[in-house]
């Protein structure tokens, strides 16, 4: 009876082994299941700061384009106040001409 009360208690130490083992590699499975999740939205966050960084780019390049149209057509405004201003004075001195003949 003692014996079989010894083998009974390792027995039940076995099945306590097997069962802790059990239990490690469930947390196991499931750490790395985590991680793999985790390091999935990780890729994703990459992606779309990525994708956002490069809209940003995108739109920066497109205002320098604007500002460059803008400054463009105000030389272009300003080349023509000045053909403008001497065409006017050239018509003055004309007139100043003709009133002095």
């Amino acid at each position: 009876a003692r014996e079989q009360s010894l083998q009974n208690e390792v027995a039940s130490k076995e099945q306590e082994v097997l069962q802790v083992r059990s239990d490690l590699e469930e947390d196991r499975l499931e750490r790395i299941a985590v991680e793999n999740h985790m390091k999935e939205e990780m890729k994703q966050m990459e992606a779309d700061l990525k994708e956002s960084n490069a809209r940003e780019q995108s739109l920066q390049n497109e205002v320098a384009s604007k500002e460059q149209e803008v400054l463009q057509v105000r030389s272009d405004l300003e080349e023509e106040r000045l053909e403008r201003n001497a065409v006017e004075n050239q018509i003055k001195e004309e007139m100043k001409q003709m009133e002095a003949d």
